[in-house]
């Protein structure tokens, strides 16, 4: 027979994600349940199977946006309302975020590799000259190239091809690296061949984050009935109507539920956070109102065994944020292959590296934080509850 432990669902009135919630929320041993981030996931949006199986566009977490803004992103993951005479404790916490990257792919109009007269030329070249095994395939020139090098994929241009097998005018390529008999060289790729791949990696080692970049999580106790949401003044500049008109996953100021908020259109560059990119509300606990690193990793069960102990006074709303600084990959400085000293071997150095850090030396150029969520688990009518405890409020 089947255990009478199994999950159930349940629809409350009132609120969103919580205890009055209008929203389901799922049950299991212990009366627990969990708010977490669910919002439109652009890939699925866009896939040509028409979303889920049920035609939808929703998915776990957020899409951050992958250039650096005029401030930090500010995103409420997870948000839970309780109204009067509920006897609450928030007991667990979750914690999920990845980096990702594109690869443009296709076929290129030429490929060749570097000759031995160019084996260990210094980079940058300056208008210099490319010694190839052949030039067959590639256009006259001006044009590009790259060059996977020892440290990965760089770009050049050429203004000519000079013999048969030279280009000349060459410029690109990363100071203090050089080029090596057999690099692969490559044309631009044919516009009918071109498609993007992505990748993604969860952030698993505690404490990582980009050299220019960084996340904070917060969670704080609001007061019931802030405004959900609210614009402050005229709208900002391309944005109409109502707040249905936004794009999916962001809302202006503040909101009922995930979405990464702010003060002014989408745009990457011209965003602007609002309350300075800092949590709304008071913390919910001292320790608990800035956190720096991944305490409670998404996959761990010990979010469901009571990884923390919280009663809740309400009536009030608990939140969990992210505010998030991106990398700017453009101006941050590129990352070095480390070399085994003992094992003289890139390999071995590499190997040796965190995860996180691979990641971002296969993708040195465009590697950025990729995609966000967060949860929250409550336990209601706890009979451990004090009620003289101090308010949150």
């Amino acid at each position: 027979m089947f255990s009478t432990r199994a999950l159930k669902q349940k629809v409350m009135p009132g609120g969103v994600g919580g205890i009055d919630s209008s929203g389901p929320a799922a049950y299991r041993q212990g009366r627990k349940f969990e708010v977490s981030t669910v919002q439109v996931d652009p890939f699925l949006q866009a896939s040509l199977a028409g979303g889920d199986a049920f035609g939808g566009s929703v998915s776990t977490g957020i899409q951050i946006p992958q250039v650096q803004g005029s401030g930090r992103y500010l995103i409420m993951l997870a948000r839970a309302k309780f109204n009067q005479g509920r006897r609450v404790r928030l007991v667990g916490i979750r914690q999920y975020v990845s980096m990702g990257a594109t690869q443009t792919n296709g076929t290129p109009e030429g490929s060749t590799t570097v000759a031995e007269a160019s084996n260990g030329q210094a980079l940058p070249l300056v208008a210099g000259v490319l010694n190839v095994v052949a030039t067959a395939g590639f256009p006259a020139g001006p044009s590009t190239l790259t060059i996977d090098t020892m440290i990965g994929p760089q770009s050049f241009t050429y203004t000519a091809i000079g013999s048969g097998t030279t280009f000349t005018g060459v410029s690109g390529g990363a100071p203090g690296s050089s080029l090596t008999l057999g690099d692969p060289v490559d044309g631009p790729l044919l516009p009918s061949s071109i498609y993007t791949s992505y990748f993604e990696k969860p952030i698993v080692t505690p404490r990582w984050r980009f050299p220019d970049g960084n996340i904070s999580w917060h969670v704080m106790a609001l007061q019931p009935n802030v405004p959900t949401p609210s614009f402050l003044g005229a709208l900002p500049i391309g944005v109409t109507g109502n707040i249905n008109n936004q794009a999916p996953g962001f809302a202006f100021n503040n909101t009922s539920g995930p979405a990464i908020l702010g003060n002014s259109g989408m745009g990457d560059a011209s965003y602007v956070p609002p309350n300075g990119g800092r949590p709304f509300g008071v913390p919910l606990t001292p320790d608990l109102g800035n956190i720096h690193d991944m305490r409670w990793p998404w996959d761990s069960a010990n979010s469901w065994r009571e990884s923390v102990d919280v009663p809740i006074n309400d009536p009030c709303d608990i939140v969990l944020y992210a505010s998030v600084q991106q990398t700017n990959t453009e101006s941050r400085n590129l990352p070095s292959l480390p070399r085994s000293p003992i094992a003289c071997s890139d390999a071995a150095g590499f190997s040796a590296l965190a995860p996180e850090d691979q990641f971002l030396l296969t993708f040195p150029t465009n590697a950025a934080y990729w995609r966000i969520a967060g949860a929250l688990v409550f336990a209601e009518n706890c009979d451990e509850y004090n009620p003289s405890q101090q308010s949150v409020r």
